[in-house]
């Protein structure tokens, strides 16, 4: 093959590299789209588990790391917050971002007693050397933010 052949070849070979890499590496850092359904199932099977005084810390390993060390998540105050209810389930999901959404929900406490909880709450995708532009797995998705508006 001739010098010319060559850097012809060198050439393409460089462009089709690049392309290729801006491709993936834009699909790389698109962030997990996190949908309503997803979070109705995360908060369905959080309940499930918080409810629970034998599932209770097994709910805590749903939170974000970051969110888990914040004082009010810890294991005492989950149940002190926890203990008055034996379920929960959830009304509504409104996505209001990429990863926020306004939840509804209604607790029962131990008396029989219901109140509806209107919440803002983030969502994070936690992956461990996952692809980011995957859709997150059931098992992937945390909690990393609550803000009650009642």
């Amino acid at each position: 093959m001739s010098k010319l052949g060559e850097a012809t070849v060198a050439l393409v070979v460089g462009l089709l590299s690049g392309a290729v890499s801006g491709y993936v590496g834009g699909l790389a850092a698109q962030p997990s789209k996190i949908s309503a359904g997803q979070v109705s199932q995360f908060f369905t099977h959080y309940y499930s588990l918080v409810v629970n005084p034998a599932t209770r810390a097994q709910a805590r390993d749903l939170l974000t790391q970051e969110f888990s060390a914040q004082p009010n998540n810890s294991e005492a105050e989950v149940d002190k917050t926890w203990a008055p209810y034996r379920a929960a389930e959830i009304d509504q999901v409104i996505p209001l971002g990429e990863s926020s959404f306004q939840v509804s929900a209604t607790y029962t406490r131990q008396d029989g007693h219901a109140i509806t909880r209107v919440m803002s709450v983030t969502m994070a995708c936690e992956r461990v050397g996952g692809v980011a532009f995957l859709p997150c797995g059931a098992d992937q998705l945390r909690l990393d933010g609550l803000y009650s508006a009642n």
